[in-house]
């Protein structure tokens, strides 16, 4: 299964400190709903969105995602059952 075709926004990656363009890719943001609010005790995190890029991408919690003008901290990648297929970063919007 490719998710490929479903990466369409532009996606620049910034480290949080430099602000320096880390890289550019393709990528799905999608908000999540209040059910799916991702919540984590252990690691004192709260996202309300996910960014879905290639598994290959370059991306940790010190960065900052642009998509379409709107910035969100990186609070969390997962590599869901660890098939190396796509990441799934859970993000919090930037106000």
């Amino acid at each position: 299964m490719s998710i490929q075709g479903f990466m369409k926004q532009t996606i620049e990656i910034r480290g949080k400190v430099s602000n320096n363009v880390k890289s550019t890719c393709k990528g799905l943001i999608n908000a999540l709903s209040a059910r799916d609010i991702y919540t984590s005790a252990q690691r004192n995190i709260t996202a309300d969105y996910a960014l879905y890029v290639n598994a290959d991408t370059q991306v940790n919690t010190n960065d900052v995602v642009f998509c379409k003008g709107q910035s969100y901290d990186v609070v969390f990648v997962m590599n869901p059952m660890s098939q190396n297929m796509f990441l799934k970063v859970y993000l919090r919007s930037v106000k």
